[in-house]
């Protein structure tokens, strides 16, 4: 739990995290919204301690995502565009760069709001963590 900056939990409110030692699925971690808040699970089953502290961190920014004021999303965006622009093909994060690869594979799916969003996401969960 220390792994989250007080930033972070102040713009996510209240949170309820669950550390699984199994998992129902193959899915490491998953966050739902729920009336009284956040509810964030990551299995811990096979991975060391740091690798769940990033699972919770990703999920975290992955929340923290469509939580951005339209000024920060702009900020944001301004951001990856540069690295785009720039020709920066790298990421922090696995997901990231895959979305990235996969954004950026094809004029049709740089166009694709959908893939767009999906690489927004992963790259600031991936910042976040």
């Amino acid at each position: 739990m220390r792994a989250v900056p007080s930033s972070m939990t102040h713009r996510l409110g209240y949170c309820r995290i669950m550390l699984l030692p199994l998992a129902d699925s193959t899915v490491t971690s998953q966050w739902t919204e729920t009336d009284i808040g956040l509810e964030v699970s990551v299995t811990t089953s096979g991975w060391e301690e740091h690798d769940v502290a990033m699972e919770l961190l990703l999920c975290l920014g992955q929340v923290l995502w469509g939580r951005l004021s339209t000024n920060e999303l702009k900020a944001y965006w301004t951001l990856l565009d540069h690295e785009i622009l720039e020709g920066i093909a790298g990421e922090i994060d696995e997901q990231a760069i895959e979305e990235k690869r996969s954004l950026l594979a094809s004029r049709s799916r740089s166009r694709s709001c959908e893939q767009l969003d999906r690489y927004g996401c992963a790259s600031l969960a991936g910042t976040a963590a």
